[in-house]
């Protein structure tokens, strides 16, 4: 279930406001909500780190075929001399890579 800013400044009334003179059924339905926000927070902690997690890996695994590529280029620069060469794709691509990232200056 989702609630709206107002729906959460509700319930946060409910615990701030006189308690005495709330009814059992809006107490009750104010636990509720808070029990509700409380569970979609820890489902958004887990989704956060479910994409931290894939985040991780997709750069892990861009950073392991930027190597290999840079790699390609060294062992075969005879055939990445100039800018129409074998390998001109995967130059273009380290430095298209590189600047994407912050490392331009390391090219």
């Amino acid at each position: 279930m989702s609630y709206t800013k107002e729906q959460v400044i509700a319930l946060a009334d409910q615990f701030t406001c006189h308690p005495a003179s709330r009814s059992i059924d809006e107490i009750e339905m104010a636990g509720e909500m808070l029990k509700d926000l409380l569970l979609q927070r820890e489902a958004f902690k887990d989704a956060a780190a479910f994409h931290k997690s894939r985040a991780d890996d997709a750069e892990k695994q861009r950073d392991e075929l930027l190597a290999a590529c840079e790699k390609t280029i060294s062992e075969n620069g005879h055939l990445a001399d100039g800018d129409v060469c074998t390998l001109i794709d995967f130059k273009r691509a380290i430095a298209s890579v590189k600047a994407n990232i912050g490392m331009k200056g390391q090219q």
